[in-house]
């Protein structure tokens, strides 16, 4: 149920049927095509965070670092 919901398919009575209709929907999303478009690389611009000031200590490192990426 919760792939169907992620999925947004209309829930049925039947689990059988909705996970043939999960099967469908993910083969034509996972088609040659789609999964070569996904793999393609992206990329961005580097950024060097610590040239970027936050004004104040998060008092953890990960929690800081995030702070600065956003």
């Amino acid at each position: 149920m919760a792939l169907a919901n992620l999925l947004q398919i209309q829930r049925h009575d039947g689990s059988l049927v909705m996970l043939k209709v999960i099967r469908i929907l993910v083969q034509e999303r996972l088609t040659q095509g789609a999964v070569a478009k996904a793999n393609q690389a992206k990329e961005g611009l580097p950024v060097a965070l610590d040239k970027h000031l936050l004004g104040f200590d998060a008092g953890d490192a990960v929690l800081h670092e995030a702070a600065q990426i956003l």
